[in-house]
């Protein structure tokens, strides 16, 4: 399980990850996930949070529009990625 983790967060640290060192502490879940989509635990309250994207296209030169930030956590058997996605329009 912890090589799974460790692999799922080398993916998704390219996405989160700058020319600098930048690190996101993943802890273990402090209750039980509900995924119905609202963000209201204690573990997501207590999660790093991911901020600092780069867009891709149509170039990868420049920090994203629109704020986005993630978060990341796990259990004994699951693995759980947050993600809240701002629009500037």
């Amino acid at each position: 399980m912890l090589r799974f983790i460790q692999c799922i967060f080398l993916c998704l640290s390219i996405g989160f990850a700058d020319a600098q060192t930048n690190a996101l502490d993943i802890k273990v879940c402090e209750d039980v996930i509900v995924l119905d989509g609202e963000l209201n635990e204690k573990t997501w309250k207590n999660a790093s949070i991911a901020t600092g994207f780069k867009k891709n296209f149509p170039y990868d030169t420049g920090r994203a529009m629109a704020r986005t930030e993630g978060r990341i956590a796990y259990d004994n058997k699951n693995f759980y990625v947050a993600a809240e996605c701002y629009d500037s329009l």
